[in-house]
């Protein structure tokens, strides 16, 4: 991911994966909890109580997917929304915005983060990544895997799984080979279903991926219009056509997604929030908020119920 990113969002992650061993069966031992840090995959039903909660939009510095093989999930990455099911793959990169809104009582399937650390650059040189645009910030999150293909798909899960069980030293690079098959198993159908898309719907994505990546650095819809080269009135024709939204809409869901991740993640007063979208004041944020919530800032922050 690029160290822009990082730089700009490092100050919302305040969902640590300390918080997540909390919710685990067993305390893990510091060891345990140093190699979790960088690589984890477990059976979903193994941890349903962790994987079935409904969560407002967070982050966490890792990169983390889903293989689904049972059972439904509606998760969103962004701006955007996808329903997993069966055979399908979620993929969530690190520092991106992430939200579950719905998760059926007989989900299963795998769940697998890692730091993009534990790959060795000289075996796996940074570029060789770019290929696969379910790891990229703006990229297609879900990949959907034919039937007769899923044996092998869980045969490397197994694999990793095995991997992380040892109770030996964990060989990273066997782990990582074990990820790069992976990947490169799902680049083989990611390649094979590109649609043609109308340009209403190729402006519609560029908007929704230039709000996720410009938000704290574009904070009007003329802005990113100018930003995407098109005029105001195109790009809200475009939206119209293709969501039935305007362009405005669409900035305010960013703009609340982004706002919930830093009241619940981050340290960050409700001025310092309001400064990094878009330089309204404290009470122009609260107002704006509530209007759009039901519930203010503070009573977000504190854990309340919105809508």
């Amino acid at each position: 991911m690029p160290n822009q990113f990082r730089e700009k969002h490092k100050d919302s992650l305040l969902l640590k994966l300390d918080e997540i061993h909390a919710k685990f069966p067993k305390r893990l031992t510091i060891g345990a909890r140093n190699y979790f840090r960088k690589f984890h995959i477990n059976r979903i039903k193994d941890f349903a109580p962790f994987a079935g909660a409904k969560q407002p939009p967070y982050r966490k510095s890792v990169f983390d997917f889903m293989v689904i093989t049972r059972g439904k999930s509606i998760r969103a990455k962004g701006l955007n929304t996808y329903e997993l099911t069966p055979n399908s793959i979620f993929f969530v990169p690190a520092y991106q915005t992430r939200t579950s809104d719905f998760i059926s009582e007989d989900l299963d399937g795998f769940f697998c983060h890692f730091d993009m650390e534990i790959f060795n650059p000289t075996l796996f040189p940074q570029e060789v990544f770019s290929q696969f645009t379910f790891l990229q910030y703006v990229g297609n999150a879900l990949v959907q895997v034919p039937e007769e293909s899923m044996p092998e798909i869980l045969s490397l899960m197994e694999l990793l799984l095995g991997e992380y069980k040892k109770k030996t030293q964990k060989n990273f690079n066997i782990i990582c080979s074990l990820l790069m098959t992976f990947f490169y198993k799902l680049n083989s159908f990611t390649t094979h279903t590109q649609s043609v898309k109308s340009s209403a719907s190729i402006l519609t994505q560029a908007y929704k991926d230039a709000l996720m990546e410009h938000i704290y650095d574009i904070h009007s819809v003329k802005g990113y219009a100018d930003h995407l080269r098109v005029s105001q009135n195109y790009l809200n024709r475009s939206l119209k056509t293709t969501i039935g939204k305007t362009a405005l809409t669409v900035l305010t869901e960013m703009q609340l997604i982004e706002a919930k991740s830093l009241l619940r993640q981050s340290g960050l007063n409700i001025g310092e929030i309001a400064f990094k979208l878009g330089n309204k004041n404290p009470s122009d944020f609260s107002r704006f908020f509530k209007k759009n919530t039901g519930i203010t800032p503070g009573q977000f922050r504190d854990g309340e119920d919105y809508r």
